[in-house]
């Protein structure tokens, strides 16, 4: 199962510096900021068992000065490790801001910059399109998946064409 911390979604909303002003044990710090992912994602491991994949969707970056970055994703996720199976990176959705380009496989960096710091396996999203982009991403062991999302719902053969291209 993959659960949202990502695009504004509720703890999103907790972790992100921007957002979260609050003065409890719930706010302040990055650990503190966590401290809401952490009793849900302990309360999604009791449920589900040890077996059972358990995936996180990040925004790792809010895209403004003062927001998450990579880093502090890294930070708030390495000790959380042992309750996850993998981070699924993405970006932005907190704030209406967009990121100052969009091109091939844009948030690529970010994905990369989480893997440097986790153990766990992660994943890259955002305009990989071909599958020969895919495949040269993950032989550069930048990211240990690749997901795919629009180009599934802008053309209903891409999956085939993907595989027998």
């Amino acid at each position: 199962m993959e659960f949202h911390a990502a695009h504004g979604f509720l703890l999103h909303q907790f972790l992100s510096p921007l957002s979260n002003t609050r003065t409890d044990a719930y706010g302040g710090t990055s650990e503190n900021r966590a401290r809401f992912l952490k009793d849900v994602l302990l309360a999604i491991r009791d449920e589900v068992g040890r077996d059972y994949p358990v995936i996180i969707r990040v925004s790792a970056t809010d895209f403004v000065q003062g927001g998450l970055t990579p880093e502090d994703w890294a930070q708030m996720l390495k000790p959380l490790e042992s309750e996850l199976d993998a981070i699924d990176v993405s970006t932005g959705g907190l704030l209406p801001i967009q990121p100052s380009d969009v091109y091939t496989a844009y948030q690529l960096p970010h994905a990369a910059a989480i893997k440097q710091h986790v153990s766990i396996p992660v994943i890259a999203v955002g305009k990989i399109y071909s599958r020969s982009l895919a495949n040269r991403i993950l032989e550069d062991q930048l990211v240990d998946s690749v997901a795919i999302g629009r180009p599934l719902l802008e053309d209903p053969d891409y999956a085939e064409r993907l595989l027998f291209a």
